[in-house]
C-alpha cells in the first residue's frame, strides 16, 4: 500500500467520524437534547440485551471506568437509561435501556442505516457487500490501542 492509499484512507476516515458525531446533540420530541455520547450508549446497550456493567461499557467504548460512568450519568439525566443493583452482586451496578432508550435506539438505528442508504445509492449490490465486508474486517482488526 503506498502513502498516497494510506492517506486517502485517513482522510475517508476524518470524514466519516465528522459524519457520526455531528450534530454533537439531537433534539427528541420526548427526552429533549440528547448528547451524541447518550447514542453511543443506547446503541451498545440495545446489541448487548438491554443491559450491561459500567465496567463492560467503559471496556467495549474503550475508556475510563470514571468516563463511561459520566457518560451513563448523562444517558440517565434524559432518561434514556436507568441504574440498579446486580442481582449477582449488590457491588456492582447494572445499566438498562429504558422504553425511552430503546425507542431513541430504534430511531438512531434508522437514521443512521438512511445515511449509509443514502452515502452509498451510486453502489452495485456486489459494492455494496464488498464494501461491508471490507469496512467489517477493517473496524475488527487487531491495531494497537493508543498508537500515534
Amino acid at each position: 500500500m503506498t502513502d498516497a492509499d494510506l492517506r486517502t484512507i485517513d482522510d475517508a476516515l476524518i470524514r466519516m467520524r465528522r459524519m457520526w458525531t455531528s450534530p454533537s446533540r439531537i433534539r427528541d420530541a420526548d427526552l429533549g437534547d440528547v448528547d451524541m455520547s447518550t447514542m453511543w450508549i443506547v446503541h451498545f446497550l440495545s446489541e448487548h440485551g438491554g443491559h450491561a456493567t459500567i465496567s463492560t461499557l467503559a471496556q467495549d467504548l474503550d475508556v475510563a471506568h470514571s468516563t463511561a460512568s459520566r457518560l451513563v450519568a448523562r444517558a440517565e439525566a434524559v432518561g434514556a437509561v436507568d441504574r440498579t443493583a446486580d442481582p449477582d452482586d449488590s457491588r456492582t451496578v447494572q445499566v438498562g435501556l429504558t422504553a425511552r432508550g430503546r425507542r431513541l435506539a430504534d430511531e438512531g438505528l434508522r437514521f443512521r442505516l438512511g445515511l449509509l442508504s443514502r452515502a452509498t445509492a451510486d453502489f452495485t449490490p456486489a459494492e455494496r457487500e464488498q464494501f461491508a465486508d471490507l469496512l467489517r474486517r477493517f473496524a475488527h482488526a487487531d491495531a494497537p490501542k493508543g498508537t500515534p
